[in-house]
């Protein structure tokens, strides 16, 4: 059998392991069996090492978004930016921009002397989610016995989010989100995993990237398909099963397999998805970019903050077509306001931000509190509005400290564990989902509302910084 290491990544943390023993084992963590299951995992130390972007900045990709000068139409611009040699990306009309790539170094003045030509914005590739090296869990020598089954889904004991929102208590009353309609706006997905297949709409599923497909080219950990089950893995005697088991799922390419986009990209997969007519976009992907960073021009600061406000527009105008949007907070334990970072998705206004909370030992001790706050997770009053299950990786070394991360589904057929924001935000997703299924479409500040009634206020009486409004709870969102 091949043994895979632990990797760890900047950004959102990504965990995943190979077990040899039996759930069962990992589930009541027999001590004879400890040292066994640690020797399955790398012990490299599995902190983040900082905010994503302090040292890895924006990337120029020789693209180009412009606006329109008053008077003057995006077909205006689109022909000027071909007399220039440029090649049209896209027209983004909702937004009211065209996105041209050139390499012609002066391109940018050339088009910015044009009468068509409002605003010229360079655009930049930013690292939205961690590059992955991931591990298969070896499904073959995994045995629950009957007895410690609570759900058909074998997987299900190892869920330990479920039990932290009561999901149970919500599906009992037949609410497991059907009629809900959820865009994943994420990398590449594995539409086919046996977990998701039949809550996929394929139709109308996109990829926005060019040069990929929807399908993650390589077989192995998929951050998308990861937060897709976490909303939806279908109840079906499998494996993982999703808050929401019964929810449509629209897969949304906006990165590359690696991680990286842009933001045009990102504002052209938020756009699509509103136009579905989806009523939730859940996203755990985010830009942290240092307020003070410079690169090859002065004004890319001002560039920055522009293309930041692209996606702002984005959101605005998917929360004004009805959608909610549920963003990440990010994973570098940082307030990004106070600490000098410009930050996106998250904060954007509309969006509803999500920290991540954790055990600390649940491996160990069943009973241990489920809701601590993840030691990575962003925070701030102004971009977090709930808090969800993230997990977290406190109890490294000590044994079964994996089992404090999320699992889900991953790899074309397989599952993975998992922490960081990005887990939190498909769980409030997944809620916000049962909300919908239950009481019909709604507007997002209905949506909004619905979602603050169904929480349990933890910290701060009120809304604070590391829990937002509180952490969400399925059953009292479908009382």
């Amino acid at each position: 059998m091949k043994t895979k290491n632990l990797h760890v990544f900047r950004g959102n943390v990504f965990f995943t392991i190979c077990l040899f023993t039996s759930i069962s084992v990992l589930f009541f963590a027999c001590k004879k069996s400890e040292k066994d299951i640690l020797n399955s995992v790398n012990t490299s130390n599995p902190l983040s090492n900082g905010p994503a972007g302090s040292d890895d900045g924006p990337v120029k990709n020789n693209r180009y978004i412009i606006e329109a000068s008053k008077g003057k139409s995006l077909s205006d611009i689109v022909s000027d930016a071909q007399a220039e040699g440029a090649t049209v990306i896209r027209v983004q009309r909702q937004l009211g921009f065209v996105v041209v790539e050139s390499t012609a170094s002066g391109f940018l003045s050339a088009m910015g002397s044009k009468a068509s030509v409002g605003t010229i914005t360079p655009s930049y590739d930013v690292k939205w989610t961690p590059s992955t090296n991931p591990h298969e869990l070896d499904k073959s020598r995994i045995t629950i016995p009957k007895s410690h089954i609570t759900n058909t889904n074998p997987f299900f004991p190892l869920q330990w989010s479920h039990l932290a929102i009561n999901t149970h208590d919500a599906w009992a009353r037949g609410q497991k989100g059907n009629g809900a309609r959820v865009a994943v706006v994420d990398g590449g997905f594995f539409p086919n995993h046996p977990d998701i297949i039949n809550n996929v709409n394929l139709v109308l599923s996109r990829n926005f990237v060019v040069g990929e497909t929807l399908e993650q080219a390589y077989d192995d950990f998929g951050h998308g398909t990861h937060c897709a089950g976490i909303i939806a893995a279908e109840d079906n005697d499998i494996g993982t099963v999703g808050v929401a088991p019964e929810a449509e799922l629209i897969l949304v390419k906006v990165l590359a397999d690696a991680g990286y986009g842009s933001f045009e990209d990102v504002c052209a997969g938020i756009v699509y998805a509103a136009d579905q007519g989806v009523d939730i976009i859940s996203m755990s992907l985010g830009a942290e970019i240092p307020r003070t960073w410079k690169g090859e021009n002065v004004n890319e600061t001002r560039y920055i903050r522009d293309l930041i406000n692209f996606v702002k527009r984005a959101v605005s105008y998917a929360t004004d077509h009805g959608v909610t949007v549920i963003v990440a907070a990010g994973n570098s334990g940082i307030n990004p306001t106070a600490s000098g970072f410009l930050a996106s998705p998250v904060g954007a206004p509309g969006s509803l931000g999500v920290s991540a909370l954790g055990p600390r030992g649940w491996g160990l001790n069943p009973l241990t509190n489920l809701d601590e706050v993840a030691s990575y997770t962003n925070y701030g009053t102004d971009i977090v509005e709930f808090s969800g299950s993230g997990g977290d990786f406190t109890q490294y070394p000590n044994e079964l400290w994996f089992l404090d991360l999320v699992l889900s589904t991953s790899g074309a057929a397989d599952y993975y564990f998992a922490a960081g924001t990005s887990m939190a935000t498909p769980q409030v997703a997944g809620v916000a989902a049962l909300i919908v299924g239950k009481y019909g479409k709604m507007k997002p500040a209905q949506l909004k509302t619905k979602l603050i009634g169904c929480v349990d206020d933890l910290g701060a009486v009120g809304r604070d910084a590391y829990y937002g409004h509180g952490r969400i709870n399925a059953e009292k969102a479908t009382r």
